[in-house]
């Protein structure tokens, strides 16, 4: 888990989306929105409470892109409105990979990701060797707020890792050092004695 804030690695594959099907042959799809719908937490948008709004405490928002990926690290941000936004951001999720948009395996399982404060961007590394087309955060819990889900805006990295080449990480949740930085995150120590 990264914290910080732009792009960590310059290798996003995410397209800025302008509606939910532009740029072509780009789709975005959510299981359910109030205000902003889906392509919002696409467009790039890093401040000015313009993501996606799900009027549930849980939901799905999906990438489809006509290219495969090898999705390497993601990241959320953090709504905004204050108190409010923290309460609505995604909890705990699973994030899926999917070539047909129907038959999902899970790539990453997150739970307890508390804390959050305005307009913050947190990074997770995913260990997947697999190309999919189809991306999906399938948010289980948000942080309390009783009404909405909001995430202001999600990006799928692909290939370079996080930081500057020649630096190490260490994921605090896993526990694990890995480093130094290239095409993937050799895993070259465990912080668990």
């Amino acid at each position: 888990l990264l914290s910080g804030s732009g792009d960590p690695s310059g290798a996003s594959f995410t397209p800025v989306m302008t509606s939910d099907t532009a740029p072509s042959p780009n789709v975005v799809s959510v299981s359910t929105y109030i205000v902003y719908d889906g392509y919002t937490a696409f467009a790039g948008h890093t401040t000015g409470n313009f993501g996606w709004q799900a009027n549930a405490t849980t939901g799905w928002i999906q990438l489809y892109t006509s290219a495969t990926n090898i999705l390497t690290a993601y990241s959320l941000q953090e709504f905004g409105y204050g108190a409010w936004g923290v309460a609505r951001m995604a909890q705990a999720w699973t994030l899926e990979g999917s070539n047909n948009g129907t038959t999902w395996t899970t790539l990453d399982t997150r739970t307890a990701q508390t804390g959050w404060a305005t307009y913050e961007i947190r990074t997770f590394i995913v260990a997947n060797a697999t190309a999919y087309s189809y991306y999906r955060l399938n948010v289980t819990a948000n942080n309390g707020d009783a009404s909405y889900l909001e995430i202001l805006n999600i990006v799928f990295y692909s290939g370079a890792t996080p930081g500057v080449a020649g630096n190490f990480f260490i994921d605090l949740v896993g526990l694990v050092l890995y480093g130094p930085f290239g095409a993937a995150w050799p895993r070259i120590g465990s912080l668990n004695p």
